[in-house]
């Protein structure tokens, strides 16, 4: 399907979303009622319809990627300071590379090796229960190059990666699913249960620690812009990690909230002393 014709489909799927089908509307609504308790009832009624737009438009890309070549991948989401991981990486270190739920971030792990061909990049992923969807998916992703690894086989990654040039990526903005290994940090001005995962890997293996932001820049198109959280991860003190990697997300979202996975039930988890 051309991208012209592949968007005013996604117009129509978004209207479904929201008007008809109202998808996870309790969820969406809390979180920006929770996010923004300031803002008026308008702008979370508009942040809101803006996000069932960019939603639809990440499903539809997100098909396309089955079948999208690598130049045009690469055409799309194009890649700002990546001279920042060279340093690390020509030491023979593993650099991991902190993202979100924000963007497209599936469309980075297609055109994440196209950019640095020259080095291992890994992604992590959750086993989807549906085992057709799951190949097809690994199918997608892998496709130009993206090495994948299920989140269960995280720590023995680690540790048969020690001493090699990889680029890691780690989507670590969601719930997790153990409250006992949950780091508390200020989220929204909520204390919020991260993921350990960013911190553990980070102080186990002294590895450099860069954010990956990725902006729409327009409708279909991405800039992935680099920017460093650490480089001395084990000078820091524990859960410093955390809270620089989830400043910088709160910050992302702030600019354009729209582009956030609002959909995620992100305060589920209640904090106790």
């Amino acid at each position: 399907m051309p991208y012209p014709i592949l968007y005013q489909f996604s117009n129509f799927v978004a209207f479904v979303l929201n008007r008809i089908i109202k998808y996870r509307k309790e969820v969406i609504f809390g979180n920006l009622y929770k996010a923004f308790p300031d803002k008026k009832e308008q702008e979370i009624q508009q942040i809101a319809k803006k996000f069932y737009a960019h939603f639809a438009d990440i499903i539809l890309e997100g098909i396309k990627n089955f079948s999208v070549s690598k130049k045009e991948a690469k055409k799309r989401f194009t890649l700002r300071n990546p001279e920042l991981v060279f340093p690390y990486l020509e030491k023979g270190k593993t650099v991991i590379c902190a993202t979100a739920h924000y963007g497209n971030w599936e469309g980075y792990a297609i055109s994440a090796p196209l950019h640095l061909p020259k080095y291992e990049m890994t992604m992590f992923y959750k086993k989807l229960s549906n085992n057709i969807l799951n190949k097809k998916a690994l199918k997608s992703r892998g496709r130009t190059g993206t090495n994948l690894v299920a989140l269960e086989d995280t720590y023995s990654y680690f540790e048969q990666s020690q001493n090699q040039a990889k680029c890691v990526t780690l989507v670590a903005d969601q719930s997790p699913s153990k409250h006992s290994k949950a780091i508390w940090v200020d989220f929204f001005g909520i204390k919020t249960a991260c993921l350990h995962g960013i911190e553990k890997y980070a102080k186990m293996y002294n590895c450099p620690v860069v954010y990956l932001d990725i902006q729409r820049k327009k409708r279909g198109f991405y800039e992935i812009e680099v920017s460093l959280l650490t480089d001395k991860p084990l000078d820091l003190p524990n859960e410093k990690i955390t809270q620089l990697y989830m400043q910088k997300v709160e910050n992302v979202i702030r600019k354009k909230p729209e582009n956030w996975l609002w959909s995620h039930r992100r305060w589920k988890k209640q904090f106790t002393a």
